[in-house]
C-alpha cells in the first residue's frame, strides 16, 4: 500500500482505530510490516474504555499543508472533544497500564497461542473452516459454511 500510494501521489491513511493500541503485537499494526503512514487515526482503546477519545497523526509535511507553520514547537489541533481534561488523564493512564503492564508483548504471545489452537482446529475441521488469519489478538476465522449450517456443526463440537 505505501509503495502504491508513493507512485501515485496519494496520501495512505491508516485507520489504526480496531487495530491499534498494541492488539496486534505492536503499537501501530502497520509496525507489522516496516511502513510508515502519512496520517494515522487512533480511537477507542485511546480512551481506556472510559471515555471517548481520538487522534489523528500526520507526518510533519502532511500536517504543515493542511494546518501550516506552528506557533510552537508542540504541533497540536482539536475539534469537537478537544480539551476534555479527563479524557486526557484517562488516555495518558491506558498508555502507562499499556506499557507498565507489557500489554502488546501479552497480545503476541497469547494471540500466537491463540492461531496455533485455531489452526489445529482448522486441519480437524476443514468442511466448517476455511481461514485463520491475524496477528497478535486480531484474528479472523473465515467459514466454508452459512452461520446456521456452521451453529449446527460447532454445536457438535
Amino acid at each position: 500500500m505505501r509503495k502504491l500510494c508513493d507512485q501515485n501521489g496519494v496520501l495512505w491513511i491508516a485507520d489504526e482505530v480496531q487495530c491499534g493500541m498494541g492488539r496486534t503485537g505492536t503499537f501501530f499494526a502497520f509496525e507489522q510490516h516496516g511502513v510508515i503512514p502519512d496520517v494515522t487515526a487512533l480511537a477507542k482503546a485511546l480512551g481506556g474504555s472510559k471515555c471517548a477519545m481520538a487522534a489523528m497523526i500526520a507526518r510533519r509535511d502532511v500536517y504543515m499543508k493542511v494546518y501550516g507553520q506552528p506557533k510552537s514547537a508542540m504541533i497540536h489541533a482539536h475539534a469537537t472533544f478537544g480539551g476534555i481534561g479527563e479524557a486526557c488523564a484517562t488516555s495518558i493512564e491506558a498508555l502507562n497500564v499499556l506499557y507498565d503492564e507489557n500489554m502488546m508483548e501479552n497480545a503476541a504471545l497469547q494471540g500466537d497461542y491463540l492461531l496455533h489452537g485455531l489452526r489445529e482446529m482448522q486441519n480437524k475441521y476443514p468442511q466448517i473452516i476455511k481461514a485463520i488469519r491475524g496477528k497478535g489478538l486480531m484474528i479472523g476465522i473465515e467459514s466454508r459454511t452459512s452461520a446456521r449450517r456452521c451453529h449446527s456443526a460447532c454445536a457438535r463440537w
